[in-house]
């Protein structure tokens, strides 16, 4: 915020959105594209989306730590699935993408392989949460775009889809 006189504080750009009406709890899959600014993020990882019940027991997160993306995935308290995928570094944009059923999880990043996790329940959830996580850890840098589909899309498709 420019000023002449006084330095202003200025909350971090953060968005949550409820989930009921509108996400698949039993499948679906997630896209972003975002620009990794700086390592200044906060939190060891970044969030780029996360949704989750407000805490970190029930979640899925697309997630960025200083150097590689992963989708998260915890369900009672325990992690399901933490597919890495890819090299993610500063001043750069990425495409990512994540798919969900049970026992069906992927995450592919820049059209690269997709990776995948056959042992995943999924968490219950009621937060769509866009740079956050619970009012933290945020992605330091633009998010161009954000989608779902209430379907766990092909891994081909997620393949094309970030290219």
């Amino acid at each position: 915020i420019p000023t002449t006189t006084a330095a202003v504080a200025r909350n971090a750009d953060v968005r949550t959105y409820p989930t009921t009406g509108w996400l698949n709890a039993a499948a679906g899959t997630f896209f972003a594209e975002a620009t990794a600014v700086n390592e200044a993020q906060t939190g060891a990882f970044a969030r780029v989306l996360s949704v989750d019940d407000g805490t970190a027991n029930e979640r899925m997160d697309l997630d960025r730590n200083t150097t590689a993306s992963r989708f998260f995935v915890v369900d009672g308290g325990v992690t399901q699935a933490s597919p890495a995928m890819g090299t993610w570094s500063n001043g750069t944009t990425a495409k990512i993408a994540a798919a969900y059923a049970l026992n069906d999880i992927a995450a592919v990043q820049d059209g690269g392989t997709v990776q995948t996790d056959a042992t995943a329940t999924i968490p219950t959830v009621t937060i769509l949460g866009v740079a956050n996580f619970a009012g933290a850890s945020q992605l330091f840098g633009p998010i161009r775009r954000v989608q779902f589909y209430s379907v766990r899309l092909p891994n081909a498709t997620l393949q094309l889809m970030t290219r």
